[in-house]
């Protein structure tokens, strides 16, 4: 199943615009299709709306863009580094909640 920008900004409650910046810092891309431009749009997976989860920890964290870079992925595998643990199971089904909410 692929997902467009507007209804990740649904699932999540953030701002369009939070999607686009995490884009163009590199923290997240949509796996199913990129932007191409007009007329194209991008379509992300279930994963890549649970790295835009992390990735909003991150920041919320206090980590900066050179770090949340390069832990998303990490910490998507692995569940946690430097001591900052993520619940990868909690974060799919905090995303799996919101979308039953938002497909209600």
């Amino acid at each position: 199943m692929s997902y467009k920008t507007r209804e990740i900004v649904k699932i999540l409650d953030i701002p369009q615009r939070q999607v686009h910046s995490f884009v163009q810092r590199g923290y997240v891309k949509s796996s199913i299709q990129e932007w191409k431009g007009p007329g194209t749009k991008r379509l992300w997976s279930f994963d890549d709306i649970c790295r835009i989860r992390v990735a909003m920890r991150l920041v919320a964290y206090g980590f900066r863009v050179p770090v949340i870079r390069d832990l998303v992925e990490e910490i998507v595998q692995t569940g946690g580094i430097w001591g900052v643990s993520v619940d990868m199971e909690d974060v799919k089904n905090e995303v799996r909640e919101n979308i039953g909410q938002e497909r209600k």
